[in-house]
């Protein structure tokens, strides 16, 4: 890779003209550490011609680049799915903590109770993590199940408003 970079250095030193070495260092450095592709020699090419010059080829670019970084890579109604499941996480966390307190406030704690809800809890923010817009069966079940007991518990228990 060294090597490539030291032939395009030199390359682009022989060019007199600016606008072309101009041209030669936007095509080699299109794709970082990637020698120029049969693409970038074309676009230069075209600069030379006077085809193109490279303020057309920079906003072509820039084009590509929105085109592909700004698509969308979930639907609206993916999103919302994946964010009701994280939340119904999150309340479930809330509910193990709750219940930790609750426990703690006993006069004699029982250890292995608590132990088993900090353990409850600590899968849960695994699952929250490991949590992909795009698991679809994982965010249903998590909705449908999670979202069962979180409903109970608010229903049990005053909640506090914001």
């Amino acid at each position: 890779m060294k090597h490539d970079t030291d032939q395009q250095t030199a390359a682009l030193a022989t060019y007199a003209d600016k606008k072309v070495a101009h041209a030669m260092a936007i095509a080699s450095s299109r794709i970082e550490g990637v020698g120029p592709t049969k693409k970038s020699i074309d676009e230069v090419n075209m600069v030379i011609s006077g085809a193109a010059t490279d303020d057309q080829l920079r906003a072509q670019w820039l084009k590509e680049m929105n085109n592909s970084v700004n698509r969308p890579q979930w639907t609206q109604d993916e999103a919302i799915a994946f964010e009701c499941a994280s939340e119904c996480i999150t309340d479930m966390m809330a509910i193990h903590t709750r219940r930790i307190a609750d426990e703690m406030r006993n006069d004699f704690p029982d250890i292995d109770k608590l132990a088993e809800m900090r353990a409850a809890r600590t899968r849960l923010a695994q699952e929250r993590t490991t949590l992909h817009v795009h698991d679809h069966a994982n965010i249903a079940r998590i909705r449908t199940d999670y979202g069962a007991i979180v409903r109970a518990w608010r229903a049990g228990h005053h909640i506090i408003g914001a």
